[in-house]
This record gives C-alpha cells, structure tokens and sequence, in this order.
C-alpha cells in the first residue's frame, strides 16, 4: 500500500469512526437501550457508555 493509499484509508475509517459516534448520539438522544446501540453501531458497551451527549440537536459527542 502506498502512502496516498494509506492516508486515504486511515481517513475513511476516522469518518467511520466519527458516524458511528453521531448514529451513538442519536440512538442515546431516542433513548435507545445501550444494548441495541451496540448491536447497531458495533462499538463496545464500554465505548457507548464513555460517549456523553452534550447537545442532543445536533448528536455532538465529548
């Protein structure tokens, strides 16, 4: 893999990352069980439960 290739790459997983976290947000703002955010978004429950929601308008995540 190349350079180009590799940052590409690392910034495709850093949106996924980050779509994850919104989709997190929003489940948690729905209140959505932290089971079934798991289930959907893949992150750990460990994860899901470290993501504070600080404005549930716009899903933003600390």
């Amino acid at each position: 893999m190349d350079l180009v290739e590799q940052i590409r790459q690392e910034g495709w997983q850093a949106g996924r990352q980050e779509e994850r976290h919104q989709n997190t947000a929003n489940f948690k703002a729905m209140g959505v069980s932290l089971d079934i955010i798991h289930q959907a978004t893949g992150l750990s429950l460990e994860e899901i439960s470290q993501l504070e929601i600080s404005d549930t308008t716009k899903g933003t995540l600390h």
